[in-house]
């Protein structure tokens, strides 16, 4: 039992004393009588109790949501909230907490929980519960729990007893009899071409028996066999080589047939292949001359024509990557994604040539990657089209309702489509016309056919206050009743954008006869599809995009709608590319890239109209009126992006094709987009432990000195996120320096180790154990102990859990206080009265004491 303040702001009033006793010593502050008047006072005020807490009670219900038992815990929540409410007194709270590998305080139990599910860190959430509590009150916190954590739970059991807080639990109940997983699945990070290599993984599981697997590279099923688990244990191990630079993705997955969690069946690895770096061209052309004038003059180049099934591995053993008229809904979001980490932070290099397919008329305005390019595709007045009438038709079925991380907020995938229809209003004209339909079984008009002018920020408010109906979405309905709208306005260039969720678009009957009507008067519907290629109705959606001649968009992820209204509204709304022959005119930046003149063709057929953003350099722009960059380049970061904005291949390059610098100005570009070269004496190696990676960078002696002044920094990028994180070197030994972060399961990392302008990248990295399935045994036996040390224990009936075992009743000491304080009063006031000086009273009985 320990005495407290409930209110210990008071005790500044003792410094105020002192200070008063000090400066007035007429007031007799400092006889002790006074003194311990004004103390007592002041600890009255502050409220001191005594070792107690309050007779109601906080019970904080921390819920287990990671992947090996978030579907009992779903079915089972509403029972459990009932029983514990159920038993709930009046003065008590009861607090739930959702975690796995973060936590949660749930305010509502519709809440989903959609944060990371593949570890289960209870020690974490147990720490940051403690540091929640209010500790005047009586706590105790009920874990419902599989009760294999993922983490040791360090600190947890001293935290409890310090704060006096029992921890109980309740296990719930999985069926894992005759289940199988994958324990580990491990290959070496990097090899060479050509090396042969070990792939090894481990299975757990009971009973003893044979089990089937399959090992599959990329989408390819590479080995297909069995593998003999005794006594709980079963393990493959195989052999593979590959041929060519680049990471590559391995998946082992187990028959699930019979099995009884089928989740923990399949574990991932990737295996990084080093070499010569090499450029990535993705190109519209099935004879890029690109690919031809490139491998003619030494680098290794790989031609991809569908750049729709690359991810991030595909930038592994790369130092250029070269987009030639690729319209953006082609390339993977995902790629996309991970070039701001590859240029930025890895060093690497990027050129975008121009076409019809290619930069404001690609779509990329807005994009993932408008913040890497040199030159800006936004609309301008002076260099439009003739107005455009825009009709946008957008999903309110059901589907919408539902809820989605944006950022740091929470939104619908309604909120995120209003937030397109509003960035579509905020990019056309004011000579331009909008209208906008909300559609679930029939069409609900939020906004007419009308102009713009001085109307923008009016609509872009309504617009956002679309509210998502029931049911799916009928197509047909909204489609007819957008054209309506569009045959109302008085333009020559019609177009609809229509929005509609892949797996719920319906009413496909009379529709092509509605779309060739459409398409004789010259309209056109670009379709944005929220959901994947493969999803039920995206082949219907395709349909509607190919026989109006419009284009079509398929996204998973709500948070990227924005952009695609963005993207597809600047394409649709401005002359992009000029499809006329205009003088080149060179200037003095192409030194910065090359010490000799750039004597290029007298004209470009064609190039694609864009504007030189701050900072960038132009080396050649168009000698007509715009005087607009043909050719323009900038440092990211760490890496180089040129832009190429007339097309070097296909239609409208004859000019540049026939030019006789054309190969040396493509050699030249790319050799200063890629960079210097990886010195000798400097190596990176990565290892991981569990889910631990451990990266070591290692220098020759000749590096000491400059090393000594500039210490290396490494810097990684995990998933498709945007944040960039700085680790911290550990020096292990001279010419050793060592890093290490955690990476949960199935998570890719990629990484750079830059020192001063060299680059060195790694991965991508991914852990292929999963610690979630591992079932530990030792983890269940330190829950035991953790609870039965701090006073809990395992509760079968949730309605135990209000119990006040050990509960301890605050003493408030303020009416004994104020009772002293009282008392002293009178006793000051009587000695007061009658002039007596206690002081030298004592000092007299002390002397007849000793005599």
């Amino acid at each position: 039992m320990k005495p407290y303040l409930g209110e210990p702001q008071w005790l500044i009033l003792i410094l105020i004393c002192m200070l008063a006793a000090w400066r007035w010593p007429f007031l007799k502050l400092h006889s002790p009588l006074r003194a311990a008047i004004l103390l007592l006072g002041i600890l009255s005020l502050g409220e001191l109790r005594f070792g107690s807490k309050s007779d109601d009670m906080d019970l904080w219900v921390l819920i287990d949501r990671s992947d090996s038992v978030k579907a009992t815990v779903q079915e089972s929540f509403k029972e459990w909230k009932a029983i514990l409410s159920d038993q709930q007194k009046v003065g008590d709270r009861l607090h739930f907490v959702d975690y796995a590998a973060d936590v949660r305080f749930l305010e509502q139990e519709t809440e989903p929980f959609n944060n990371n599910s593949t570890e289960t860190r209870t020690g974490l959430a147990i720490q940051t519960v403690l540091s929640r509590v209010d500790e005047r009150r009586f706590n105790r916190l009920l874990l419902l729990t599989d009760g294999y954590t993922t983490e040791q739970m360090v600190g947890v059991l001293q935290n409890l007893k310090q704060q006096r807080i029992a921890l109980d639990y309740r296990l719930i109940e999985t069926d894992t009899w005759m289940d199988y997983q994958v324990g580990a699945f491990r290959l070496p990070a990097r090899v060479q071409p050509g090396q042969a290599f070990m792939l090894e993984a481990k299975v757990m599981g009971m009973p003893n028996g044979e089990r089937k697997f399959q090992v599959r590279l990329g989408e390819q099923i590479v080995y297909e066999g069995q593998t003999t688990v005794e006594e709980g244990v079963g393990r493959i191990r195989l052999t593979d080589r590959l041929a060519n630079t680049g990471a590559y993705k391995y998946t082992i997955e187990l028959d699930s047939e019979g099995d009884a969690l089928s989740e923990n069946n399949r574990a991932e690895q990737w295996v990084e292949v080093g070499g010569e770096y090499s450029v990535l061209l993705l190109t519209s052309y099935e004879n890029d001359p690109l690919a031809k004038i490139l491998k003619a003059k030494g680098f290794n180049v790989r031609v991809v024509t569908r750049p729709e099934i690359l991810d991030v591995s595909a930038l592994s053993g790369v130092k250029v990557v070269v987009i030639n008229n690729v319209a953006v809904n082609r390339v993977s979001s995902e790629f996309m994604e991970g070039l701001n980490f590859f240029v930025k932070s890895q060093g690497g290099g990027l050129m975008m040539g121009g076409g019809k397919y290619s930069f404001g008329s690609g779509g990329y305005f807005s994009s993932k990657i408008d913040g890497l390019i040199p030159v800006s595709m936004e609309l301008r007045k002076e260099h439009r089209q003739l107005a455009v009438a825009m009709s946008l038709v957008l999903d309110r079925s059901g589907s919408m309702s539902a809820s989605v991380a944006s950022g740091s907020e929470q939104t619908t995938k309604m909120g995120l489509a209003n937030e397109g229809a509003a960035r579509t209003i905020g990019l056309l004209g004011d000579l331009d016309s909008i209208s906008v339909l909300a559609v679930d079984q029939k069409p609900h008009e939020i906004i007419r056919q009308m102009p713009l002018l001085g109307q923008k920020e009016k609509l872009i408010q309504t617009v956002r206050k679309i509210n998502p109906g029931g049911g799916g979405i009928y197509v047909y309905n909204g489609i007819k009743a957008g054209w309506e709208q569009l045959k109302k306005a008085e333009v020559g260039q019609r177009h609809m954008i229509l929005f509609a969720d892949a797996q719920d678009a319906e009413q496909r009957a009379e529709y092509k006869s509605l779309l060739t009507e459409m398409k004789m008067e010259g309209a056109k519907i670009s379709v944005i599809g929220l959901g994947k290629e493969t999803d039920r109705d995206a082949e219907f959606l395709k349909d509607i995009a190919k026989r109006s001649g419009g284009r079509i968009f398929f996204n998973e992820n709500p948070v990227d709608l924005p952009a695609l209204f963005a993207q597809e509204t600047v394409t649709v709304a401005r002359s992009a590319f000029i499809d006329q022959e205009v003088p080149w005119l060179a200037t003095p930046g192409w030194s910065q890239i090359a010490s000799s003149n750039l004597d290029g063709p007298e004209q470009v057929n064609g190039y694609n109209l864009s504007y030189l953003k701050s900072d960038a350099t132009a080396a050649v722009v168009s000698g007509d009126s715009y005087r607009a960059p043909l050719i323009a380049f900038w440092q990211r970061g760490a890496g180089k992006v040129a832009a190429v904005t007339f097309p070097l291949g296909g239609e409208y390059s004859e000019e540049v094709r026939q030019w006789s610098g054309y190969a040396d100005f493509i050699r030249t570009t790319i050799r200063w987009l890629k960079g210097a070269d990886i010195p000798s004496g400097l190596f990176v190696d990565t290892q991981l432990f569990g889910n631990e990676l451990e990266i070591n960078f290692y220098h020759s002696n000749n590096w000491t000195e400059t090393l000594a002044e500039n210490t290396p920094q490494i810097l990684i990028s995990l998933g498709s996120t945007k944040t960039v994180e700085k680790l911290l070197w550990e020096k292990m030994k001279p010419g050793h320096y060592q890093a290490r972060k955690k990476i949960s399961a199935g998570e890719r990392l990629r990484g750079v180790v830059q020192m001063n302008e060299i680059q060195i990248p790694f991965g991508p990295i991914t852990n292929g154990e999963n610690a979630e399935w591992a079932r530990n045994k030792s983890r269940l036996q330190e829950l035991e102990e953790i609870s039965r040390l701090s006073g809990g224990q395992m509760r079968l009936d949730l309605s135990d859990a209000w119990k006040r075992e050990g509960r301890m009743v605050d003493k408030d000491l303020t009416i004994f206080l104020l009772s002293v304080v009282l008392i002293l009063l009178l006793l000051e006031a009587w000695i007061t009265r009658m002039d007596l000086d206690l002081v030298a009273l004592a000092k007299t009985q002390i002397k007849r004491f000793k005599a």
